[in-house]
């Protein structure tokens, strides 16, 4: 005598049920395959099938509320439930990751502004010590002229005062 037909859905529900959270504990233990369809809620579930991993649909949604598949229905949701606070992990992870980048460029373009101003604050000292000394040289040498020309205008010419209140100058001559 062959099986009853209610006995044969059970059998298949359960298979189906069995095969989808097989692949779900495996996102779980081993993260989820880039691309991969996961299931947000019961309905979803039960409506996700994949022909190259041998997923079917599950036919009514009443089949999840069976006395016999409560265990199955429960270890679902477990599973929905750490696989959705890993997303929301993952995604605050991106996020923070994001934040981060911004001020990692934010402060990589403070960094070439301040190289970029203290290499012009230095080239601008440079010329100014080469001015220094350039300014400093020249005062020796006005200096140096100033001394020769003051000893050649006293051995050219004596200078003398007079005492008559005149205020002129007398040239000795020679």
């Amino acid at each position: 005598m062959g099986t009853h037909i209610s006995s044969s859905r059970k059998s298949d529900a359960q298979r189906k049920i069995k095969a989808k959270i097989k692949i779900l504990e495996d996102y779980l233990a081993n993260g989820i395959p880039e691309g991969n369809l996961i299931p947000n809620d019961l309905a979803s579930f039960r409506r996700w099938e994949d022909p190259l991993r041998g997923l079917e649909k599950i036919g009514s949604p009443n089949t999840m509320d069976k006395p016999y598949n409560r265990a199955l229905k429960q270890r679902v949701v477990e599973i929905l439930n750490k696989l959705a606070d890993r997303r929301q992990r993952k995604h605050r992870r991106t996020q923070v990751v994001e934040a981060l980048r911004k001020d990692n460029q934010a402060k990589d373009a403070v960094i070439r502004d301040l190289a970029a101003q203290w290499h012009a604050t230095k080239h601008e000292l440079d010329v100014a010590r080469q001015n220094e000394r350039r300014m400093g040289n020249r005062v020796v040498e006005l200096e140096q002229e100033i001394a020769e020309l003051a000893r050649k205008l006293r051995t050219v010419t004596s200078l003398r005062s007079i005492s008559g209140g005149s205020g002129r100058i007398d040239h000795d001559s020679k």
